[in-house]
């Protein structure tokens, strides 16, 4: 079997992605830390803000009792519709669909937010403009009929989240678990843009994004060239930056301190409801916030997750993802740009299980668990 450094330079050189770094975290400490950019580099995590933040903050407001999973959404945030509990959208199971271009009109109205000089105005106007048509959508089903994955979903959340703080998302993040955590990662705020942030691996040339695989045709709007070092997802750019399912950028580093921080009980919440699979929906994998490795073809690959307790995790569109076995308590990151190539660049998906099982044999736990 490859080692994971050896899969990995070999994904660069096959053009699976530019730039990567990964960590990997056994008991409690760091055992390796590979990449081609220096370890201070800070990438965009997609989807990884997803729980690193949305799902902390909630975590956090719970344990302060603050926040239960039943609250009913339209409670937080009176515009939202109504029949929809917080456990819905952590769950993915509230009916909304998994993805809108709502940023549509702000880039229509605004062309000047693709550049990276755009008035702080202006920026504010876009986000007001994308954040009405959020306000209009509406599920598709009512909750707990289908999982369906849900970037629209965890936006809602993230309003909800912020109007119920009276704070906006990136200080509610900042104080509830970058500064308790120790981490680096923060939110790019596009009018707030500093230069240190352009040395961040470019994961698209043109603003907006060309259409991922399955959202062809669903937008044509005139492209502009894109400063780097912003955010990837053009739902969470038209927001300023700054949304509940997109916009965190960190170091693989401060993502493994926060899987550590998940096996070290740092969320004092009921973990049986947390970290098992909805056994409301049926045929989901999902479990509060986070994922759970699929019965066949995980991204988390043959080991991770089959003791009895399990494994938690998630991944972000970009190619990045977090991986948590909660019975031999390995955090395995891997944070890359496989966008940089191409949205229809998709070699990480063979890439990731291989990786998974590398670090399980680099760390010598090949035969600690049975491969079926």
């Amino acid at each position: 079997m490859k080692t994971p450094a050896a899969l990995l330079e070999e994904a660069v050189h096959t053009h699976a992605f530019e730039a990567y770094r990964a960590e990997v975290w056994h008991r409690g400490k760091p055992r390796l830390s590979l990449g081609n950019v220096h370890k201070n580099t800070f990438f965009d995590l997609a989807s990884l803000t997803k729980v690193l933040s949305t799902t902390a903050c909630f975590f956090a407001l719970w344990q302060q009792n603050q926040l239960s999973p039943s609250m009913p959404l339209h409670s937080l945030l009176p515009q939202a519709p109504k029949g929809i509990a917080l456990d819905d959208l952590l769950f993915h199971r509230a009916g909304f669909v998994a993805h809108m271009p709502l940023f549509v009109e702000s880039f229509q109205k605004f062309p000047m937010l693709a550049q990276a000089n755009c008035p702080p105005n202006m920026v504010a106007q876009a986000r007001e403009t994308c954040l009405s048509h959020l306000f209009q959508t509406l599920p598709v089903e009512l909750p707990g009929i289908t999982s369906r994955y849900s970037d629209v979903g965890f936006m809602w959340l993230a309003q909800a989240l912020q109007n119920h703080s009276q704070c906006p998302l990136e200080a509610l993040f900042e104080k509830l678990v970058a500064r308790p955590l120790g981490l680096k990662a923060h939110f790019r705020a596009l009018d707030l843009a500093k230069p240190q942030w352009l040395s961040s691996p470019r994961t698209g040339y043109f603003r907006p994004r060309p259409p991922a695989p399955g959202q062809e045709g669903l937008w044509h709007l005139p492209l502009f060239p894109s400063a780097p070092g912003t955010v990837d997802d053009d739902n969470a750019f038209a927001l300023g930056g700054i949304a509940g399912h997109a916009g965190l950028f960190a170091r693989a580093e401060d993502v493994a301190r926060f899987g550590q921080a998940l096996l070290d009980g740092y969320w004092k919440i009921p973990l049986s409801k947390a970290w098992h699979v909805d056994g409301q929906t049926p045929h989901s994998t999902r479990a509060m916030g986070f994922d759970r490795p699929s019965p066949e073809g995980s991204s988390a690959g043959r080991f991770f997750g089959k003791g009895p307790k399990g494994a938690v995790g998630h991944l972000g569109f970009v190619g990045t993802s977090l991986w948590v076995d909660l019975d031999e308590e390995v955090v395995a990151v891997l944070l890359s740009n496989r966008t940089a190539w191409g949205r229809h660049n998709l070699q990480i998906k063979q890439l990731r299980p291989q990786f998974h099982n590398a670090v399980w044999h680099a760390l010598g736990l090949t035969t600690t668990l049975s491969e079926a």
